[in-house]
């Protein structure tokens, strides 16, 4: 079976938390997951591909079914469908999806979403049974860039040329092609037309230095966050940015009394990472238009909003 890697940049549309089940035993009850060796945020394949997953059920295998006649749960539904594909083809029988169908004659469709989804991410073990890997194959995602707070136009991206340098090295082991352009070393300001005349800082960092701005990917994707402005800083003031992450207070409310007060760790919206995920022919297209154009939640919270993603395919000349 042939993959092909192909490279994603997720932006974060809001702020998003993806746990590492960590705490710092200090102000921060709950961090996010960490590059073992940068120790910059990062996503593992993991929480990816599950968040995916999810993702994928909800939008090819939910619409057949009408949640509200459920007796059992989605898992005990695909128990009863592996149950029927081991008998022979002639004893099968799927009448029991008809209660929860939202119509009988979606027998088939929903059949085939089930093997559709498992197709790509494999099947999970279920009552006893094996699971089984699916054809697709995916990579943690790799952190690009990060907002930062500065007194020219609210916020800068913020780059660092290590970091590009490591990217650029993975993506030509995995596509034979380079994404990003080199990049400064220096803290240094890269904005279009109307420069500032006065001294720039993000957070505590003072730029150094001005340029007019420069394409940061060499390849295609429509992701628009470095078209105004972004900023390249130093190891050390990148290493800083990305350690000193927004911490958010959240409160457990019971009968209207506050029963818990914990501390949250977030990556800031806006926040873009770098993913590939390795493809097969089958249902290439079919995933891919899900993929790029559907908003994707990833990681915890979702009931307020964390974890909205928009992932969007690099494509080289």
């Amino acid at each position: 079976m042939k993959h092909e890697f192909v490279p994603y940049l997720i932006q974060c549309i809001t702020n998003m938390h993806v746990g590492s089940g960590d705490a710092n035993y200090g102000v921060v009850d709950k961090l996010v997951q960490r590059d073992p060796v940068t120790d910059y945020p990062t996503i593992h394949p993991s929480s990816l591909k599950g968040a995916l997953r999810e993702h994928f059920e909800q939008q090819w295998i939910h619409p057949h079914f009408d949640f509200s006649k459920f007796s059992k749960t989605l898992n005990e539904i695909l128990k009863d469908i592996a149950s029927e594909f081991k008998k022979k083809k002639e004893e099968r029988s799927f009448d029991f999806l008809k209660a929860c169908l939202i119509s009988s004659s979606t027998v088939e469709k929903a059949l085939k979403s089930i093997k559709d989804v498992e197709d790509i991410f494999g099947k999970e073990a279920i009552g006893g049974s094996d699971s089984e890997t699916g054809e697709y194959k995916f990579l943690g995602a790799d952190l690009v860039s990060l907002p930062v707070r500065c007194n020219f136009k609210q916020y800068v991206m913020a780059l660092n040329i290590d970091q590009l340098k490591t990217l650029n090295n993975k993506a030509e082991l995995l596509t034979k092609n380079k994404i990003f352009n080199g990049m400064d070393a220096a803290t240094k300001l890269f904005y279009k037309p109307n420069e500032p005349n006065y001294d720039v800082y993000a957070e505590d960092i003072r730029i150094t230095s001005k340029a007019a701005i420069q394409k940061v990917t060499t390849a295609n994707s429509g992701l628009k966050s470095f078209d105004e402005k972004y900023a390249s800083f130093t190891n050390e003031d990148f290493k800083t940015i990305t350690k000193n992450l927004p911490v958010i207070a959240r409160n457990y409310i019971e009968d209207g009394t506050s029963e818990n007060l914990w501390y949250e760790e977030v990556v800031p919206h806006q926040s873009v990472f770098l993913t590939f995920i390795a493809e097969t022919d089958n249902l290439k297209t079919e995933f891919e238009i899900i993929l790029n154009n559907t908003i994707i939640q990833i990681g915890g919270n979702a009931t307020i909003g964390y974890g909205l993603c928009k992932f969007y395919k690099v494509t080289f000349n």
